[in-house]
């Protein structure tokens, strides 16, 4: 994902755009105000990120475990 960011910043140099919200927080209100200013939003956003993807496999990490449990 940050070798995808680092390409997504030369395009919106480029064009001018603000893709991935790399280059500023939105001009519009969303809860990415309640972080800090840039650069190190991206940071907690990265961090957001990672807890999703451990929250969103935890069952899988739990199913593997049981079965893993109900073979010895």
């Amino acid at each position: 994902m940050n070798v995808y960011m680092v390409i997504i910043i030369f395009v919106n140099v480029a064009l001018g755009s603000n893709y991935l919200l790399i280059n500023a927080k939105p001009a519009t209100p969303s809860i990415i105000d309640l972080l800090p200013r840039w650069p190190i939003y991206i940071i907690y956003l990265e961090l957001i990120g990672l807890v999703t993807c451990f929250i969103l496999y935890l069952p899988f990490i739990v199913q593997n475990h049981r079965s893993l449990r109900k073979r010895v």
